[in-house]
């Protein structure tokens, strides 16, 4: 309002200064005008209506500042459309008005009386203060709306630059040639028609020169609008059509052009960009998820949408926790969101283990899955990629996997090394908080369990473990450990348990099994058992010692009559303990020194007959022969040796007889007979840095090439000492030898080393072939582990197949080689290769 202010106040000022300077009045004349009542209420009336006329017409302009809106936008928008014919109608009407004020208070109140040439001349001091002091007023009012009204979008001009420049080229002139007039008049008293006319055609040459101008300017700016109007429809081409113009107006529309080109292109490219990603998106095999910095959904994939149960376009703008609805596969909690910590942290995180996606259905979905923050190109977050696959099936598999490499495949029962794994941990750490624990061992031992076996068959004996197994059961807590340990025995774990409790759960066990009458083929069959009992604190003891001990105190019951318990004491067995260490030691180094170690062979069979390998493959087997020349099985001296730190011993004698055998059968038959020789390698003699030289002079004695021999490893041994493992099968691999691993399956640490340890054969455990044909679970197992393996790119070999329903499931299963007595028994090995020598 202050340029409305100063638009009615400055003309008088300046119009009544130029009456005194062109001498139109006198001093006197002007004071009188000026104290009449006339002139004074007309200045002060036209302001006031000003004033009020102004302040109402920018009302919408100021609601719109108040409060910003598309509705107040547009009304404001008008009003300024407005402006430009209100403020110069009311500003000339007042202008036109005020000579005629003066005039008649001239004449009402002085002693003047205007010629009608005074009537003109005050009318061209009229047009000098509006020229003067409308025309700067109505452009600052114009760029004070502009400032106002930034926020808004103009869709036409409001006073276009024609206007503008046709406004100064032809009003300043005019104003020039005006102030020369009346200059020229004021001086010389001198003003004819012709002096009219000349000033006349003057201001008609400026108007026509500023219209020639503006047509100028206009066509300058033509191709820009064009440019401009093309270039915000994408489907008109964009060029220049009816000219260019040659000054800097053309050259920016030349170079707008150029850009808005530039810009379609980029566009184009990043729509083709992001067509493309889209479609791979939607292609590959994992469910995205897009967000904001809220966490607020984006983007859905056809995966995700199928995981989550949400549409995109129902889930755009709703919290990731509602379309992503995670839990704890074991807890059911929520689980943490992944975004969240992702935006919180700012870098890649992946969800917790065992994560549970809960579809809209209620379908539920294991996966993994990893968030990582998207960044602008200033490095800003500025959303989060959820990235996540199903994995339900691999869990499945794992979980199945877990569950039987920790149990037992025929009574459901925890295995030998889940049972060894969770006595390991008490013994050596204490669960009270005051490590004031104490827990009891019971090793059990089934008696006149062979009767059974012998008489019914092994199937029978299979029936009446899982029987006898549910019977055990219901005599232990929920908290306490039941376990087979092999064969006939089993062990419990009685956590926090003193003795008492202990002998009653033996005496329970004792009091099921009298009660247990087993049928099979019309045949009753009753068993008892041996238990020995030990109370054991942690940090007394190791496991060796506690689970020999326990095996001594089992030893003792069923040497007193069997169907007892005996309770371990240290002084009972300590003198037989270490007769016994002593026995078997000078056994295993006088059978070494007196060569009573015996070796067989036993065929181990390509399953794949079309891909047969020519030669015999074996693996060579040791016995020892006894005093009274009856052959000891190995299960019964080999612990022993191991314990007692001889196998090494066992082993090398192994290794010179074989080599011996091998290079005389290749010397009578040639390299092609032996394809395959398998010997096996203990964990005690894996770990003698000598032996690694021993068996490269072995193979350089006897001529040997190394290909013919395959050192065969548990898989216990070659976890436990993995780097020794590693590195020997490295150095031997080099002079040509292979190597397999034994037992494999029966512990499920083996699956995460698997891969590093570069072995050429895995031999699955025979615990899981026998019986796969009748057994399910098993020959999933079997089937898991050999297809493992082949994704490795390593061979199978099966133990224990001793029949040919077992064979064919095998061959079925893809597996390999397989070997037993369904295929081989063994043979002394000297017989096997056909040699002669003693």
């Amino acid at each position: 309002m202050s340029c409305i202010l100063l638009a009615w106040t400055l003309p008088p000022v300046l119009g009544l200064a130029f009456i005194l300077f062109i001498h139109l009045l006198t001093p006197g004349q002007l004071a009188r005008i000026l104290a009449a009542p006339v002139e004074p209420a007309f200045i002060l009336g036209t302001l006031v209506f000003a004033l009020l006329y102004f302040q109402r017409f920018i009302r919408p302009i100021r609601d719109y500042l108040a409060e910003p809106g598309p509705a107040t936008g547009q009304q404001a928008l008008a009003r300024m459309r407005r402006f430009p014919l209100d403020f110069w109608v009311v500003f000339l009407i007042y202008l036109l008005l005020a000579p005629a004020s003066v005039m008649l208070s001239a004449a009402w109140y002085t002693d003047y009386s205007p010629a009608p040439v005074d009537w003109f001349r005050i009318h061209l001091v009229a047009l000098i203060v509006s020229i003067i002091v409308g025309l700067p007023i109505f452009f600052r009012v114009l760029d004070l709306f502009g400032q106002s009204l930034s926020g808004l979008r103009l869709e036409r001009p409001h006073v276009t630059l024609r206007t503008k420049v046709f406004l100064i080229g032809a009003l300043v002139p005019l104003l020039i040639d005006t102030m020369l007039v009346q200059y020229y008049w004021t001086r010389t008293g001198f003003f004819t028609v012709e002096t009219f006319f000349m000033w006349l055609l003057l201001e008609i040459l400026a108007i026509g020169g500023s219209l020639i101008f503006v047509r100028s300017f206009g066509q300058s700016l033509a191709p820009l609008q064009q440019v401009v109007r093309s270039g915000l429809n994408p489907e008109v081409p964009l060029r220049i059509t009816g000219g260019h113009s040659t000054d800097e107006l053309g050259v920016l529309a030349d170079d707008f052009r150029v850009l808005l080109e530039q810009r379609r292109n980029l566009e184009r490219r990043l729509a083709q960009e992001k067509e493309l990603a889209q479609v791979t998106l939607s292609s590959i095999g994992d469910g995205v998820i897009t967000t904001d910095m809220e966490g607020r959904v984006r983007f859905l994939n056809p995966i995700a949408e199928y995981l989550t149960g949400w549409k995109a376009a129902h889930a755009r703008g709703h919290s990731l926790t509602e379309v992503f609805s995670i839990v704890n596969e074991l807890t059911r909690r929520p689980a943490m969101n992944p975004v969240e910590r992702c935006l919180r942290e700012g870098r890649i995180v992946g969800l917790a283990n065992h994560t549970i996606l809960v579809r809209t259905d209620g379908h539920e979905f294991a996966i993994e899955d990893s968030a990582a923050p998207i960044r602008d190109n200033d490095g800003s977050v500025i959303g989060v990629v959820l990235v996540f696959h199903d994995v339900t099936k691999a869990r499945e598999m794992a979980n199945r996997l877990s569950w039987q490499a920790s149990h037992d495949a025929l009574t459901s029962l925890y295995n030998r090394m889940a049972f060894e794994e969770r006595l390991r941990q008490l013994v050596r750490y204490p669960e009270h908080p005051t490590g004031d624990d104490h827990h009891t061992l019971l090793y059990i031992d089934l008696d006149q369990f062979k009767v059974v076996n012998d008489i019914a068959g092994h199937t029978a004996g299979d029936e009446m473990l899982k029987q006898i197994s549910g019977l055990m059961l219901h005599q232990v807590r929920e908290t306490d450990m039941l376990a087979r340990l092999g064969g006939d025995e089993f062990g419990v774990i009685l956590t926090h348990c003193d003795l008492d409790h202990a002998m009653r759960v033996a005496d329970g066990i004792h009091q099921a099994l009298e009660d247990f009458k087993f049928s099979w083929d019309e045949r009753l069959f009753r068993v008892g058992a041996s238990i020995g009992v030990l109370e054991f604190r942690p940090g007394e003891t190791s496991l060796t010692d506690l689970m020999s001990a326990a095996d001594l105190a089992c030893y003792s019951a069923k040497h007193a009559g069997r169907r007892r318990t005996h309770v371990y004491q240290v002084d009972d067995v300590h003198m037989q303990r270490h007769r016994n260490e002593m026995d078997w030691a000078a056994r295993i180094n006088d059978a070494v020194e007196e060569d009573r170690l015996v070796l067989y062979g036993q065929r181990i069979q390509r399953l794949d007959d079309d891909r047969v390998p020519p030669g015999l493959a074996f693996e060579v087997l040791v016995r020892m022969r006894g005093d009274d020349d009856t052959l000891i099985a190995p299960g019964v001296f080999l612990p022993a040796a191991e314990r007692f730190d001889l196998i090494s011993i066992v082993d090398r004698w192994i290794i010179t007889r074989t080599f011996s055998l091998v290079a005389e059968c290749v010397a009578d038959n040639g390299a092609d007979f032996i394809s395959h020789c398998a010997i096996n390698l203990s964990g005690g003699t894996l770990g003698d840095e000598t032996l690694l030289p021993f068996i490269q002079s072995q193979l350089s004695l006897h001529n040997l090439p190394g290909h013919l021999f395959c050192f065969e490893i548990t898989e216990t041994t070659a976890i436990s000492n993995f780097q020794a493992a590693l590195r020997f099968i490295r150095d031997l691999k080099a002079m040509g030898c292979r190597f397999a691993l034994d037992d494999f399956g029966s512990g499920l640490s083996s699956f995460s080393y698997l891969k590093n340890l570069p072995v050429d054969y895995l031999k699955i455990d025979g615990t899981f072939v026998r019986g796969i044909a009748s057994d399910p679970v098993n020959r999933t197992l079997v089937g898991n582990i050999n297809d493992i393996g082949h994704l490795l790119g390593k061979q199978t070999i099966a133990e224990y197949a001793e029949d040919a329903d077992t064979l064919r499931e095998l061959v079925e299963l893809g597996v390999d080689f397989a070997q037993g007595y369904g295929i081989h028994r063994p043979e002394p090995l000297e017989g096997l290769l056909g040699c002669t020598s003693k």
